[in-house]
């Protein structure tokens, strides 16, 4: 009887997680991202930094403001939704990021976890967004790159390959995350930012 309690509670309280779910991004952002008509809320922050293809893809997967120790993506495989709804976010793909998270690290955070998503679609034969060995080729490249092989170290030094490997996406999602996330947002080599062509919007029109 104690055991159909707690399932019960458990069920009641991962159905809350819909009342977590935010959309306006413009008071949850750093002052300076905030500013940005284009991040004003959720679904112009997809709408107009991914291609329309992903946009698609990703439109309806919800931000919510769940208990975390790190943000993270639920709904890729059978950890993140085992994960999530242990701590009463729910399951299916969604991103657990918190508001003071957010406040704090801004958009970058936002790009990262869909980013995730994107990757584990493609993987899953979902779409055809960022090709893993173009990535790797690429990701060397800038390795031995003088002017760019910093954000190489960045990436290696973030991505934690055993956890990854064991409970994550899936080899190199979290270089893919951290890389693109930086080069997004500050900055990267071309060849780099090729790779995410069929991704981003503003790197669509590279061949």
């Amino acid at each position: 009887m104690k055991f159909i309690a707690l399932l019960l509670s458990l069920f009641l309280l991962n159905g809350c997680a819909t009342c977590r779910y935010y959309y306006d991004l413009k008071p949850n952002l750093p002052d300076k991202e905030a500013k940005n008509k284009n991040y004003s809320v959720l679904d112009t922050f997809l709408s107009t930094t991914f291609t329309p293809e992903v946009y698609e893809k990703i439109k309806n997967i919800p931000l919510v403001d769940g208990p975390h120790i790190t943000p993270y993506v639920s709904g890729v495989n059978c950890w993140s939704n085992m994960l999530s709804f242990i701590t009463f976010n729910g399951v299916g793909r969604k991103v657990i990021l918190k508001k003071e998270r957010l406040k704090k690290v801004g958009v970058k955070a936002l790009i990262h976890e869909y980013i995730h998503h994107v990757d584990d679609l493609t993987r899953d034969g979902e779409g055809n967004f960022i090709d893993l060995l173009e990535f790797k080729i690429a990701y060397i490249q800038m390795s031995q790159d003088t002017k760019w092989a910093g954000l190489t170290i960045y990436a290696e030094k973030m991505a934690d390959d055993f956890w990854t490997e064991t409970f994550g996406i899936g080899p190199m999602s979290e270089h893919i995350a951290y890389t693109v996330s930086h080069v997004y947002l500050y900055g990267g080599p071309d060849y780099m930012k090729r790779v995410f062509r069929r991704v981003f919007n503003k790197y669509k029109d590279m061949k």
